[in-house]
């Protein structure tokens, strides 16, 4: 689990500081890296090789929604709902623009998310080639 601090102007105009929490388990990296074809260290890759700003754009945005959760107690949840609020707020907005913005930390952001999948990445590799 990678825990992200974002400062943001919520919509009452209003300076708010959160701590947002993402992980992806070995069966949602390995449905990501299906989804995009390729494992994802590679894609970064290509995308930045191509200078392909759209499609950085939409990696960046998919994996941040798909990884994102809550901790609820002592339980970590992903709901539908909650992704679909955060696709739709003001943290994903500034997190996302502090990524895009600074590719050695989206780089450290791709890299620890698709490590807390472990042993996957191997069977992903597998998965992508299939698409």
């Amino acid at each position: 689990m990678i825990k992200k601090k974002v400062t943001y102007i919520d919509l009452d105009g209003k300076e708010k500081t959160e701590e947002l929490r993402f992980h992806m388990n070995k069966l949602e990296y390995i449905k990501f890296v299906g989804g995009i074809g390729i494992e994802l260290e590679d894609k970064v890759k290509e995308l930045t090789d191509k200078n392909d700003v759209l499609g950085m754009t939409n990696l960046i945005e998919n994996l941040l929604v798909v990884s994102y959760g809550k901790m609820d107690g002592k339980k970590w949840t992903k709901s539908e709902e909650d992704q679909e609020e955060f696709r739709n707020s003001e943290q994903l907005a500034e997190l996302f623009a502090a990524l895009i913005t600074n590719p050695d930390e989206a780089a450290k952001f791709f890299k620890h998310v698709s490590n807390t999948a472990g042993d996957a990445k191997p069977k992903a590799k597998v998965v992508a080639k299939k698409k």
